[in-house]
């Protein structure tokens, strides 16, 4: 197992490791889409994890634990035998394992960063992770918490592109009124640096409901806004010292300045009222408890308004005569300034004495409305004028603060959105108004709106603000909003729109006998391979002893071996389409000598046929046309049959012209971008030397791929940007030459997309397997970004002045970030986007759902509402998705904007769209296979299309989206095409993907 990406934890089944006795009272839940794992109890549980140890392995993760147990640890073994050398404690009372990392105790109760170098520690094969918290007690209450756990090859040099430090959020608590000062060393301990680089903190900014500084001894001071409690906080950012920075957020829970009994002096108020006397302040300070005949006073010097408030608990097991508290300028019972609460007798100011029962109430008592002044002593009376007083009184969380002080304004925070050319933004008043905030807590609501740029903006009738952007505008837009509190003051806030147009590109389908894109006119191009062929058999298997050309062409049907059985050969075009292609007339067009003929779906019209030229008429059905050849060469002179096409009677004299069977290119032309990938034959592809790749002249374009220059013809024709996906083995030489081709024939106004392979994180191609061969001081990951930004340089230099025009992608998995950070450790300019695949529903076709979603299919409607449910609104499917499958459901969404943003590159996609298909055996399921189908068919898939698109640029802020795929039948495989045949005129994912092109491109050029 390669694993240089943050693990998945929800892909593992955990179970005990030490056997049983090692076991107790445990909770084990894994959270943040399989990024955190939480221990509770006793536990010693390990994962599977096959993994080869080497001199440069790292484990890097976060811990945290906020309540210590015996042993908190984590290591690798090669059985369920405990192993103390191979586990690095973290934290714990108990002496266990390799302590060279306890160090948690410094700084318990928040996130810490750990890179251990188990490959000095120990070395080899191992089979599993563990993790260790033990807690050796009745009711064990340790907990142990792991995020972000990678395990990799730290590379012996550094790459020439300086790695980006990683910052981790931190979470503060500060007091209200109070300046926090805050330890930069304590803020980096959860951030690291990839290259090992020293981090230090160079500057802070972004402060919210409050202000930030930094100061010069590299500390850094909070303060918190007047009066204010809740959520605040601000960004700072590190430096690794060489160039790579990298902004982290700091929230800060600003909670009150609730007064401390225990720290300050007490006094008796009124000596001889004060007597059989107990008084116990909590070991915290924000309580205390008063019993029998208790008259005392606390140092308290307050400048008391007429907006000063004391907000407190307060309650009483036993009652007196009388239960109080107020302020006092000396000692002398100034009676008329303490709140009678409770009690027997009445005196002070009784306007809040209304307490009954035993348990706690809270009193906010507006104190400046009675009396203003200089005060010295906060008191507290639990007068009990009898021989064995036995009042109590108990007091907590005791809170001083000015309330409306002439009604202070409330703060407005400036937000920024996302959102789409000719489409409105309903940005909600409870997402508005979740960053400002009033000094005295007044309620908020958005007064009106303002000073519109780039489209309107006006308020329904819930309050929410409704953004339309002027027609085919994108860019920069923005309005203000009046923010009001409930005394009628106002503060104004800006929020900027980001608006972007709809670029919407597709990729093309695979070029084969059995595509039902039927992209060109020369149905040949399209053709099987050679099929070998004698009496009684279809097909002998023996492709390995043809005698071919180096195009492909047959020279002769001897073959190369000994013992061959075929004596024909043959081809297959258009089979297993239903018909869906062309028919009429074609003419045959041939070089050489030898015999055609024809079957299936072609006869031959012997009497216009001449040699080099047959013409036949073809009646389409799902046979399609099989071309046999019977003889070629007959005369042994070496003029055997070549150059063979075939294409429609009307197209003989402009088929080389026109290439392309205009039906395919009426359903392709509204897209901004075609991506080659399976055009190329990209995945496992064997081409590594120019020499190897396709050619004009090779006899289809099936096998090794289409050449480059059509596919630049093609993007010329219809005026659309070209995305090419380099061979994994590809010398310099073949970029260079590729390049250089598509720099000298692409019209100039257009851009190409260049990518490196395809999803080489994906193991299931064999480009994943060469591409983590090529470097064992570097991850699969780290090898494909280190050759990818080398290619993009090939052909940033290829296209010199030009070389904008160039996009260097960089891709990475949706679903795992990881494979981006990794990959980006290498990347310089070169590198313009990455690339990632926004599907939704694959997780639906897997093995674990195969019976639940097969029972769906015995509904009324097939299943289709439930299947439909699970991918809008979530909750349906028992392993699903509670938000549902479109991109509002990831939990990555925010992180992808962030690499975004830290990279400054956009995210584009690769691929995207609909993945409904069986997993595995799934595949073979008739009845769940029939349900994905018919939901590709169902209106319902349109919507789905149109909302994932909304969300790809409103919510995660993507720009390109390339649809996988343009055309295709469906089959157990998938139902990948937009269309399922080229002559399709509509379909719910068609008309989607157009009518949101249509309804959301703008003026401006993306």
């Amino acid at each position: 197992m390669n694993s240089s990406s943050v693990l998945n934890l929800n892909e593992f089944n955990f179970t005990y490791y030490g056997g049983a006795s090692q076991q107790g009272e445990q909770t084990i839940t894994v959270q943040e889409g399989g990024e955190i794992l939480q221990i509770v109890g006793n536990a010693w549980n390990k994962i599977n994890f096959s993994y080869t140890i080497t001199p440069d392995t790292i484990l890097e993760f976060h811990f945290l634990s906020t309540s210590q147990g015996d042993v908190h640890g984590i290591g690798f073994d090669t059985d369920n035998t405990l192993s103390q050398d191979r586990t690095f404690k973290l934290y714990g009372t108990q002496k266990w394992g390799n302590n060279s990392f306890e160090n948690y105790q410094t700084n318990p109760g928040t996130w810490r960063n750990y890179q251990i170098p188990v490959g000095q520690f120990y070395t080899g094969d191992v089979k599993h992770l563990f993790f260790v918290n033990d807690h050796d007690i009745n009711n064990p209450t340790a907990n142990s918490n792991f995020a972000n756990i990678r395990v990799y090859e730290q590379p012996s040099t550094l790459s020439k592109q300086n790695a980006i430090p990683i910052g981790n959020k931190d979470r503060l608590t500060a007091l209200e009124n109070k300046t926090l000062l805050i330890n930069s060393k304590n803020l980096l301990l959860n951030d690291s640096d990839p290259d090992g680089d020293l981090l230090t903190i160079t500057g802070v900014k972004n402060a919210y409901k409050g202000t930030v500084v930094l100061n010069s001894d590299g500390s850094i001071n909070f303060t918190p806004s007047k009066y204010f409690v809740g959520s605040a906080g601000f960004t700072y950012v590190i430096s690794d010292g060489k160039g790579g920075t990298a902004d982290v957020p700091v929230n800060i829970n600003v909670n009150p300045n609730y007064y401390d009994f225990s720290s300050n002096n007490i006094y008796q108020y009124r000596t001889h009222q004060d007597k059989g006397t107990t008084v116990t302040p909590s070991v915290d300070g924000k309580a205390i408890t008063v019993t029998g005949d208790t008259w005392r006073a606390f140092d308290l010097p307050y400048n008391i308004t007429p907006n000063t408030v004391v907000q407190f608990k307060f309650k009483s097991t036993a009652s007196g005569n009388i239960h109080a508290i107020g302020f006092d300028q000396d000692l002398n019972n100034t009676n008329e300034q303490l709140f009678q609460l409770y009690g027997t007798a009445t005196s002070g100011n009784t306007t809040y004495k209304n307490y009954s029962g035993n348990d706690w109430r809270t009193y906010s008592i507006p104190v400046g409305q009675f009396y203003t002044g200089q005060m010295n002593y906060l008191v507290i009376k639990n007068d009990h004028n009898v021989q064995n007083p036995i009042a109590e009184s108990q007091f907590k969380d005791v809170y001083i603060y000015e309330g409306k002080i002439g009604n202070d304004k409330p703060v407005a925070v400036d937000d920024q959105y996302l959102g789409l050319t000719n489409a409105p933004v309903t940005i909600k008043i409870s997402k508005l108004l979740a960053n400002d905030y009033d000094p005295e807590g007044d309620s908020l609501s958005v007064k009106s709106v303002k000073s519109v740029t780039g489209g309107t903006a006006k308020l329904d009738n819930q309050g929410n603000v409704i953004f339309t952007p002027t027609k085919g505008f994108s860019g920069e837009a923005s309005f203000e909003y009046i923010l009001a509190d409930d005394g009628g003051a106002t503060d104004t806030g800006t929020v900027s729109v980001t608006v972007r147009g709809a670029n919407i590109g597709t990729n093309l389908g695979k070029v084969a006998y059995h595509s039902t894109e039927v992209a060109f006119l020369d149905m040949f191009k399209s053709s099987s391979e050679w099929i070998t062929q004698k009496s009684g058999i279809w097909d002998t298997k023996e492709q390995n002893l043809l005698a071919l050309d180096e195009d492909g062409w047959v020279k002769s049907l001897s073959g190369t071996g000994d013992s061959q059985q075929f004596n024909t050969v043959g081809k297959l075009l258009y089979n297993s389409i239903n018909g869906r292609y062309r028919g009429g007339r074609y003419v045959v067009l041939y070089e050489g000598e030898g015999t055609l003929e024809y079957q299936r779906d072609a006869t031959k019209v012997q009497n216009l046929s001449t040699p080099g030229r047959d013409v036949i008429d073809v009646t389409p059905t799902d046979k399609g046309v099989f071309l046999k050849l019977t003889a070629t060469d007959p005369k042994k002179t070496g003029n055997y049959l070549r150059n063979i096409r075939v294409v429609p009677i009307e197209n003989e004299f402009n088929y080389q012209t026109e290439i392309f069977n205009p039906t395919f290119l009426d359903k392709v032309k509204p897209f901004s971008t075609l991506r080659f990938m399976d055009w190329m034959n990209t995945n496992n592809t064997n081409q590594k030397n120019w020499s190897d790749h396709p050619t004009l002249t090779d006899d289809n374009w099936s096998k090794k791929g289409v050449p480059v220059e059509v596919m630049v013809e093609l993007a010329n024709r219809l005026d659309v940007n070209p995305w090419f996906n380099l061979p994994h083995q590809a010398t310099d030489e073949y970029v260079q030459e590729f390049a250089r081709q598509v720099k000298n024939n692409l019209e100039p106004g257009l851009k190409v997309y260049v990518e490196y392979s395809n999803e080489v994180w994906n193991p299931m191609f064999g480009q994943y397997h060469w591409v983590e061969a090529l470097d064992d001081n570097l991850t699969v990951h780290q090898s494909y970004g280190k050759r990818a930004t080398e290619i993009m340089n090939i052909w940033d230099d290829v296209f010199a002045e030009d070389s904008q025009r160039v996009i260097g992608v960089m891709g990475a998995q949706a679903a795992n970030w990881g494979t981006a950070i990794n990959a980006m450790k290498f990347a310089d300019n070169s590198i313009d986007a990455i690339a990632i695949n926004p599907y939704f529903g694959g997780y639906i076709g897997k093995s674990e759902n195969e019976a639940e979603v097969e029972s769906w299919t015995k509904d009324p409607d097939g299943g289709l509402n439930k299947l439909f449910d699970e991918i809008m609104h979530g909750g349906v499917l028992t392993n699903g998705k509670e938000e549902g499958s479109l991109i509002e459901g990831w939990s990555s969404v925010n992180k992808w904007r962030s690499i975004s943003e830290q990279y400054n590159v956009p995210i584009i996609a690769y691929e995207g769209g609909q993945h409904l298909v069986g997993r595995n055996e799934v595949k073979e399921n008739g009845a769940i296979n029939n349900l994905f189908i018919k939901a590709n068919r169902d209106p319902r898939m349109g919507e789905a299309y149109t909302k994932q698109l909304t969300q790809w640029y409103e919510l995660l802020g993507g720009e390109l989206f390339m649809n996988y795929s343009s055309i295709g039948k469906p089959t157990n495989f998938g139902s990948w095409g937009a269309l399922e045949y080229v002559d399709q005129e509509s379909s719910p994912k068609y008309d989607a993907l157009i009518n949101f092109i249509n309804q959301h491109s703008s003026t401006v050029a993306n």
